[in-house]
């Protein structure tokens, strides 16, 4: 269970000791006496055989409350150091005192420092236990944590109290601040079951002899901040039933493929490279499929392969190199290596991507719908026509504002190639305290929206707003107007905190009309405060209100990259938000 003021078995041990053998006179006192001064020890030459040596630490685990339990009735307990000063028992209980470098177990929504966190505890396994018999909460890890059992971590979430329960597991942690400072390292798999939400960030998993993650029979998983390379088996192998969101995670140099399954998946800031056996990244999504700032290079097979049940979306990414280990007798035959090998039920959007030097196709991509392609770099690859676009509407060709999408499009640092320069892009600026934005939209340049809000002297912004060139007709109006809560078209669900501020995009075409939607797609992107946590429990999900239904609607939401961020062909009012995970 959980221990809410239990002290270290160190302080414990010194308590008893001086209870009962060198410091009698200072340990237990009468309430009200002051303990005595510490006495000059008499040294004498030891002649006789050496007394029983006193129990070890561990075979003395007391508490405070258990020395004081055997004290006579009217006897206070006070714990003195070894000079008769009482030592600061509230100090060192107090929730930022962890000092051990073990694992610690919050229940709930509590976070580090709350009061009905754990004591620190020797391993990830006995905070897990807490798990099992608490229910959901968060287990930090710290940053120096060394653990030498080679049997994977197990978390299976059937058993815990509050089933379907969700787990955070924070790693990187500095136990004397709290504070993240680096990642922990560890050298065993990690194998997740039977959990509604897993949440890992800041972890090292290397070296392993099969799959370092492994997250099955769960709704959705979370893996932020953590490398996940150099294993005989796959870095990760994902497989659940909503969400899978990654962000600034490494899963290079593994024998095998790295995997993700999921009803909507997310890669933001991802690498999958280097894999010798195998493609980077396979993605099978019955949803919707979003990758941003992610490189899949030198693989054994194609870069990366994504099947789309609905929308997909590939920015600012890059496939270099995928050569196929596969024999082959001509160099056109099945088995070559593409950049990309991309399919989605609906629509494609493909912007800033750079796909180059693969021995297959660099794009080979089928839609149901439309594929709407912007700025990418196709070129060096080893089937002459490059590209094989397969779609039964007309592939768009639409000018994408690199420089605002991805801060950075120039590949892994060694490719300097410039950006093209033959499009356009107009900002409008907004600030939260200003009524509007107004812009005309024109033939051939992109559109881009700021919302700025002033904090602590600085300009920092709130959300950006992209729409590529040809969204709208030319001489079309749009109207970009913030919305703080009690502007809103309509009250949130009961539960859902709103996280200012969002915003109304109207367009109306030369005529006047009200657009319902816009040529492709926008990215509406949302960025957090800095030093923004997640509480424990809660998921982002940024909210469209629908006029139809007078209701608002969850939009597909990633996050990465301190952003939480989705993509919409309609203009009207969007939220970002925190719901309840259910």
């Amino acid at each position: 269970m959980i221990k809410l003021s239990r002290l270290s078995i160190l302080t414990a041990a010194l308590i008893l000791a001086l209870l009962f053998s060198a410091y009698p006179l200072g340990a237990v006192m009468a309430e009200g006496e002051e303990p005595a001064p510490p006495e000059t020890p008499i040294i004498e030459e030891q002649t006789a055989a050496p007394e029983a040596a006193p129990p070890t630490l561990e075979e003395v685990p007391l508490t405070v409350e258990e020395v004081a339990d055997q004290a006579p009735e009217g006897v206070a307990v006070v714990p003195v150091d070894p000079a008769g000063e009482v030592l600061p028992i509230v100090e060192e209980a107090t929730v930022n005192s962890y000092v051990t470098g073990d694992p610690i177990y919050c229940p709930g929504s509590a976070i580090w420092g709350d009061v009905t966190c754990s004591e620190a505890l020797p391993t990830i396994e006995a905070a897990l236990a807490e798990a099992v018999a608490n229910g959901s909460g968060t287990i930090y890890v710290a940053v120096d944590y060394t653990d030498s059992t080679p049997a994977p971590v197990v978390i299976d979430g059937a058993a815990w109290p509050d089933s379907p329960s969700w787990l955070n597991l924070i790693g990187g942690v500095d136990f004397s601040t709290g504070e993240v400072t680096g990642k922990t390292v560890l050298n065993r798999p990690m194998v997740v079951s039977n959990l509604l939400s897993f949440w890992m960030e800041n972890f090292v998993i290397s070296g392993v002899q099969g799959t370092a993650l492994t997250v099955s029979q769960t709704d959705d998983a979370y893996v932020f901040n953590s490398d996940l390379s150099g294993n005989a088996g796959a870095g990760l192998d994902i497989e659940v039933s909503g969400d899978a969101i990654l962000g600034d995670v490494k899963a290079d140099e593994n024998s095998t493929t790295n995997e993700v399954e999921a009803s909507f998946v997310s890669l933001t800031n991802v690498s999958s490279s280097g894999n010798p056996n195998g493609s980077g990244m396979m993605i099978d999504s019955s949803g919707d499929v979003f990758v941003e700032s992610s490189k899949f290079n030198s693989n054994g097979s194609t870069g990366l392969v994504a099947a789309a049940g609905f929308n997909l979306f590939v920015l600012c990414s890059q496939a270099l190199n995928n050569l196929s280990t596969a024999p082959t007798v001509f160099a056109v035959l099945p088995g070559n290596a593409d950049g990309m090998n991309l399919s989605s039920a609906n629509d494609m959007m493909l912007l800033c991507n750079k796909m180059k030097g693969n021995s297959g196709y660099g794009l080979n991509a089928t839609a149901g719908g439309t594929i709407y392609m912007g700025s990418n770099t196709i070129s060096g690859n080893g089937i002459l026509e490059q590209l094989q676009l397969l779609s039964p509407n007309p592939v768009e060709e639409q000018y994408a504002p690199c420089e605002y999408l991805c801060p950075s499009c120039k590949g892994d640092g060694s490719d300097t190639e410039e950006e093209p320069k033959d499009g356009k892009t107009q900002v409008v600026i907004v600030n939260v305290d200003n009524p509007n934005g107004t812009v005309e939209f024109k033939g051939g340049y992109a559109t881009v929206f700021k919302l700025m809000e002033a904090q602590d002297g600085k300009e920092r912004e709130v959300q950006r707003t992209i729409l590529m060139s040809g969204a709208a007709p030319d001489g079309s109006t749009g109207v970009y107007t913030p919305l703080d809560e009690s502007e809103l078209p309509a009250p949130l669900a009961e539960g859902t905190t709103f996280l200012p501020y969002g915003f109304n995009l109207s367009i109306t075409d030369p005529e006047g009309s009200p657009l319902a939607a816009i040529l492709g797609y926008m990215v509406i992107r949302f960025y957090l405060p800095e030093g923004f946590v997640l509480p424990g429990g809660m998921r982002l999900v940024i909210q469209y209100f629908d006029p139809e239904t007078s209701s608002w609607t969850p939009m597909s939401t990633a996050v990465g990259g301190g952003t939480a961020f989705t993509y919409s062909s309609k203009p009207g009012t969007y939220v970002l938000t925190m719901v309840p995970i259910q």
